[in-house]
């Protein structure tokens, strides 16, 4: 029974952004509803609603938690330290 069904180049594509968003793409799965406010504004420190908001985000659009060493686009990022109300350096 085969156990890979994934080419190395899908390998190497899945959970990762092979591009950076675009603006509709960024309203669809990066945008904070009240229930998704809830949670971070209940969270400690900057870095930690940020980097939760990274995370909901990037697994609604990957499709799967993202690495820990996933690149994230800076559109990405910026989007949700606007939405958060942090400062650019919250990063």
């Amino acid at each position: 029974m085969p156990t890979r069904h994934l080419s190395d180049e899908q390998r190497q594509r899945y959970a990762n952004f092979a591009a950076a968003p675009s603006p509709d793409q960024l309203a669809r799965y990066f945008h904070l509803d009240r229930g998704d406010r809830e949670i971070t504004d209940g969270l400690r420190g900057d870095h930690n609603r940020l980097g939760f908001a990274l995370m909901l985000g990037s697994a609604r659009f990957l499709g799967t938690f993202p690495d820990a060493d996933l690149e994230i686009p800076e559109s990405v990022t910026g989007f949700l330290i606007n939405q958060l109300g942090l400062k650019e350096d919250a990063s």
